[in-house]
């Protein structure tokens, strides 16, 4: 289990920003990174552990506010991002998306959202006006949630998805940011600071199964901003 953020301790030992659990023990990542993590993913094909966050150093590698961690040492990707990456996710091909705050990936316009193919950055479409807070495979498709409310001059309020070549709202989009995307057996949950989306009153929490949108068990009473499940399907969710 790997565990990042801002902290630099971990039972007492010096632990920067993040550190993996053996079950007795933390265990250093080659001295960690000089700031923090939003983010970590694991690639199921080769369980190489990627890390988002504001930094600029792995270990000794320079990584700019991205890194791969190979079981031994870091790894830069290209020359990162030139902002704070707060959401990663492998796709169903492999390649690894990042999204955030930033503007620039690997040297070329990218607005908040980028994808790496194992060597170089590339822009998804025209990006977002404001930053990427989460991602998401489902069925097939990639969806993408956070502060913005468009994607080149069409709108996109606060969750869109990947048709390929650019982004879409799905549906109507939500009266407020989406922070949080989870997928677990034929539904997308959904959560954020909303109280409707797609035109469905749903109190910061919601599903989707490809077509409609419901509210999921009566809602909360604030914001959420985190959604995982485990092994048995049971879902969770955390924040205001």
């Amino acid at each position: 289990m790997f565990y990042g953020g801002e902290f630099t301790s971990a039972k007492g030992d010096l632990r920067k920003f993040i550190t993996k659990w053996d079950g007795s023990n933390f265990i250093d990542l080659s001295g960690g990174l000089n700031g923090k993590v939003n983010a970590i993913c694991v690639n199921p094909a080769d369980n190489k552990i990627y890390v988002g966050g504001s930094f600029s150093l792995a270990g000794s590698v320079s990584a700019s506010n991205i890194a791969l961690w190979n079981g031994t040492t870091w790894q830069s990707l290209g020359t990162g991002l030139n902002g704070e990456v707060l959401a990663l996710k492998v796709d169903q091909a492999g390649n690894l998306i990042a999204g955030g705050n930033f503007t620039v990936a690997g040297g070329i316009s990218a607005n908040r959202i980028a994808i790496w193919d194992g060597s170089s950055w590339s822009a998804m479409g025209d990006g977002f006006n404001a930053e990427v807070r989460d991602i998401e495979v489902f069925e097939n498709t990639i969806f993408a949630a956070g502060n913005f409310t468009t994607s080149g001059s069409s709108l996109a309020k606060y969750f869109a998805k990947w048709n390929g070549t650019s982004w879409e709202q799905v549906g109507n989009g939500s009266n407020g940011p989406v922070y949080a995307l989870h997928h677990e057996s034929s539904l997308l949950y959904i959560g954020g600071n909303f109280t409707s989306i797609s035109g469905v009153s749903a109190k910061y929490i919601a599903t989707y199964d490809g077509s409609n949108f419901d509210e999921f068990e009566n809602g909360t009473n604030g914001a959420v901003w985190a959604i995982t499940s485990d092994k048995h399907g049971f879902i969770y969710i955390g924040g205001d």
